[in-house]
């Protein structure tokens, strides 16, 4: 204080004579060892440092100059990021990972995890609301690259608001935002779905019980599988399949050369001015207003005998609709009712004379029809049809009357009239001489046989769905149609370049039409597991010897029939019948076995026919012709003992004759057939008959006399064929 009287003295005296323009403060403080010597007032500041109020500036300085950059530049063949490849390159919380990996690879796991935790563990600072708009994707991308997805998710819920910050710097990846907005048209945004091997599960209703009760039942079916000794990839497809669709969204695929189409929406010049972009059909209309695109997506094709009445008025509402533009692709199968019932009788193809074929209207009329598509074309072919159908109905009397042949040769010499060179009498004479298209025309209606729809008599293919002929079936048809065809451009499966019946026939298709199979979705199909009594013992299953189409006999079989067959019927014997020419067709994946339902109080010869065949079936199923044995066994059992007297019926040793002789021409042992049908017991026989009975009763319900074809469970009860 001493040192400072002088200073103060000059101090006072320059703020007097400046007129209070200097102004001083004078702040004490104490030399080291003075405080001892003072106040407690006096010794602030003395000891620590005292901290003054204050404030600091921060200048930041910012580029505003905007810059000019082309991006008209479209960049192609860019591969899309792995979304489970990180880019380790960027700072985390001072760390650079990708560096820390290539010195210490062994510590994979660990530096990973402590990079997870840093990225949890984040202070979240303040964010703009541009920052939040990939937030959802940036969380979702994370949680996709974390070493542990489950945890990280955990994380990133409990400790949102501290690791939003480290979110939204993150860089997203163009195939993680791609991905998520594909999800999106399958499921609302905001919503949860949850699959178990293709299970949909409803997350509403579910809890850990019951998830863990489903979990049990798909390792329980999986473990069944295994047992299959069935490899495991492809448990995991089986496990995986999608369920079957539903009775009516079975596809016949009916994609063959026979199929006779009037228009093409894509080539034909009438509907050139129509728009071809397929989004059209996305667009809001009224309501029964079509949409007129220029694309194949309804394909209309009508399986029909062209000399029956349903046939013919058919083709003329086929006509009307195609003369007033519907945005349909119109297309026939012909096919002769008369050809179909000799294929049926015989089993085979019928090899016909010329006197047959000409009886055959309908075999006639394909004829000319193809005669006429080849050198007029197609529409006047349709026309060749239309013809017949107007000369019938102005020369009878009844609407009701089926065509005569002299109406479709008056129909033929009416069309091709105007176009010919040729008198059209001489042509027909020379097609009906020749036969030039008469293989064509068996070939159509054998594939009409194929395709199972020959007893529906008149139908509508509409994309391979079946409905009836009618013009309402159609609007319906189309009707059903549009919203999958819509589902399927909206979430671009079908775009303008994509086959519409070729991909739904793929997907969906099938070979035959049955619908003692199909169904028709009012009653359930019914299934028996025969697990139990193929273990046991003493069980009929194992007493059967199955049936193999030829060079197939050690092949394995995912398919198997059983036929429960009453031989004492015309429809027991018919059934058996189709099964061994199923076989002779060729089947590589499936076996046949027989179970006669028959009542033990039958007469001799239904006794006789199935001690036959069990022989047959249980010692010479290896044999070359067998069922070729088997096949002329049932004609002429069903020829001789079902339709013949009981007289002939009684008469036994000319049926062990007619066996030997089967057997011989066959190549089969002769002498062991009758050494073994001369001593059989009939006794044992029934005594067998009774057990089979049990068994179908107890089983599967079905009493004496019943039919039915057990197919891998499935039971399907014939009542007619």
């Amino acid at each position: 204080m001493y040192c400072f009287l002088s200073k103060k003295c000059l101090l006072i005296n320059s703020s007097n004579n400046f007129q209070g323009k200097v102004k001083y403060v004078v702040r004490p403080v104490l030399p080291a060892g003075c405080q001892f010597k003072t106040g407690h007032c006096g010794v602030v500041g003395a000891r620590d440092p005292l901290s003054l109020g204050g404030y600091g500036v921060e200048l930041a300085l910012k580029n505003m100059e905007y810059k000019a950059m082309d991006d008209s530049a479209i960049k192609r063949a860019v591969t899309l990021e792995d979304p489970h490849t990180e880019d380790l390159s960027q700072e985390v919380r001072g760390f650079i990972f990708s560096k820390i990996l290539e010195r210490k690879p062994e510590l994979t796991s660990e530096i990973m995890a402590f990079r997870d935790y840093l990225l949890s563990s984040t202070v979240s600072d303040t964010l703009d609301v541009w920052e939040l708009k990939d937030l959802g994707h940036q969380t979702a991308q994370r949680i996709v690259h974390a070493s542990d997805p489950l945890q990280s998710m955990q994380e990133i819920n409990q400790n949102f608001p501290s690791i939003v910050s480290s979110l939204s710097r993150m860089k997203l990846n163009d195939s993680i935002k791609d991905e998520i907005i594909a999800n999106q048209r399958m499921i609302p945004p905001g919503k949860s779905l949850m699959a178990l091997n293709g299970a949909l599960l409803n997350i509403d209703d579910i809890d850990l019980y019951q998830l863990v009760d489903v979990v049990h039942q798909e390792l329980s079916l999986a473990d069944q599988y295994s047992k299959l000794k069935i490899p495991t990839s492809t448990v995991r497809k089986l496990l995986s399949t999608v369920p079957p669709p539903e009775s009516n969204m079975f596809r016949v695929d009916f994609r063959s050369d026979h199929v006779q189409y009037l228009n093409n929406l894509e080539v034909d010049s009438m509907y050139r001015r129509w728009r071809s972009n397929i989004n059209e059909i996305l667009m809001p209309v009224f309501p029964g207003q079509l949409r007129y695109i220029r694309k194949n997506l309804f394909h209309a094709v009508y399986v029909l005998d062209p000399a029956s009445i349903c046939g013919l008025e058919t083709v003329e509402t086929i006509i009307s609709l195609f003369e007033n533009s519907l945005p349909v692709r119109f297309g026939v199968i012909l096919y002769s009712t008369q050809y179909i019932k000799k294929i049926e009788v015989n089993g085979v193809v019928p090899v016909e004379n010329d006197s047959q074929t000409g009886e055959d209207v309908s075999s006639l009329i394909i004829r000319l029809f193809s005669y006429i598509k080849q050198n007029h074309g197609i529409q006047t072919a349709f026309q060749f049809l239309s013809n017949v159908n107007k000369l019938r109905f102005e020369a009878s009397d009844f609407a009701e009357d089926a065509p005569e042949i002299h109406h479709v040769e008056g129909a033929f010499v009416e069309t091709i009239l105007p176009k010919a060179k040729d008198p059209p009498q001489d042509t027909l004479l020379k097609l009906e001489k020749d036969q030039t298209f008469n293989e064509l025309s068996q070939e159509s209606s054998m594939f009409v046989f194929k395709l199972g729809l020959a007893k529906l008599q008149c139908c509508l293919l509409m994309n391979g769905l079946v409905y009836d002929s009618n013009e309402e079936a159609l609007m319906n048809a189309m009707n059903d149609e549009l919203p999958r065809i819509q589902e399927q451009v909206y979430y671009g499966h079908i775009n303008s370049h994509t086959d519409v019946l070729d991909k739904f026939l793929s997907e969906s298709g099938i070979q035959r039409y049955n619908p003692q199979i199909i169904g028709n979705g009012k009653v359930k199909p019914r299934f028996i597991s025969f697990s139990a009594s193929i273990f046991g013992k003493e069980s009929v299953l194992n007493d059967i010897h199955y049936l193999h189409s030829p060079e197939s006999i050690d092949n394995l079989k995912p398919v198997t029939h059983l036929l429960a067959v009453d031989v004492s019927s015309k429809k027991g014997v018919k059934l058996i019948h189709e099964g061994i020419r199923y076989l002779m067709a060729g089947s590589n994946s499936a076996r046949l076995g027989v179970l006669f339902n028959t009542n033990r109080d039958a007469d001799s010869p239904s006794l006789l026919f199935m001690k036959i065949f069990e022989l047959t079936a249980s010692s010479y199923s290896h044999k070359k012709k067998v069922l070729e044995f088997l096949d002329q066994l049932c004609s002429f059992y069903e020829s001789e003992y079902m339709l013949a007297s009981s007289v002939v019926a009684e008469s036994n040793q000319e049926f062990i004759k007619k066996v030997i002789e089967l057997a011989d021409a066959n190549g089969l042992p002769s002498k062991s057939y009758k050494s073994a049908l001369s001593v059989f017991s009939i006794d044992k026989l029934k005594s067998h008959l009774k057990k089979v009975a049990q068994f179908l009763y107890g089983q599967l319900g079905l009493e004496h006399g019943v039919n039915a074809v057990i197919t891998n469970g499935r039971v399907s009860l014939i009542w007619t064929l």
